[in-house]
């Protein structure tokens, strides 16, 4: 269960730091105050999964035709006033103190995606799906670190085909349950009691 979160660079969120959290937390505000940005920094931290950047993409239905259009714009929306220089950070402890941190940058550069990726064989793979549509492309580099050590680094990458995931280990498999979606108070209980 969280304890805290700080959260740097990531959509209304320059640099907050919130603590105290619950079993049961009751989060309020106006409308566009960042509850919405909050929770996608909760989830992202909780659940750092390629499919979970996608699933808040849709979620918040950026049109995937813009994405294939204009692809270096793709991950605008994730960071703070757009600046995609800047990384996004993300911290959570857990009321065990173990801190899991998940930064995500923008990494336009081949050589990076070289660094990102381990099994140079699906690097070179990727690199040459992506030299393709090299003009067209924009990379999204996830890091993941739990307790100071990396569990995880991997990239999404957006070209003119569309969002290229590379899928990771699932260390921690947590549901996407959207608000809007309508389930049953027991369905919900029992999503989340797996």
């Amino acid at each position: 269960m969280l304890k805290d979160i700080e959260i740097t660079n990531f959509r209304c969120f320059e640099a907050t730091k919130i603590s105290g959290f619950k079993r049961v937390n009751l989060i309020g505000g106006q409308n566009h105050a960042g509850k919405t940005a909050l929770l996608e920094a909760i989830l992202l931290n909780n659940c750092p999964k390629s499919i979970t950047i996608i699933a808040l993409k849709r979620i918040r239905k950026e049109a995937s035709d813009i994405e294939k259009a204009i692809p270096e714009r793709a991950w605008n929306s994730f960071f703070f006033n757009q600046d995609k220089r800047t990384t996004i950070k993300i911290t959570g402890t857990s009321i065990q103190n173990i801190s899991t941190i998940v930064e995500i940058l923008v990494c336009n550069s081949i050589s990076l995606l070289k660094q990102i990726l381990s099994d140079e064989e699906e690097a070179r793979r990727l690199m040459t799906l992506i030299s393709k549509n090299e003009p067209m492309s924009s990379v999204l580099q996830v890091r993941v670190i739990q307790d100071n050590q990396e569990i995880s680094k991997y990239p999404v990458i957006a070209t003119s085909d569309g969002i290229l995931l590379h899928d990771i280990p699932d260390y921690n498999n947590l549901p996407i349950i959207t608000s809007f979606g309508r389930m049953s108070n027991k369905d919900l209980t029992e999503e989340y009691d797996k």
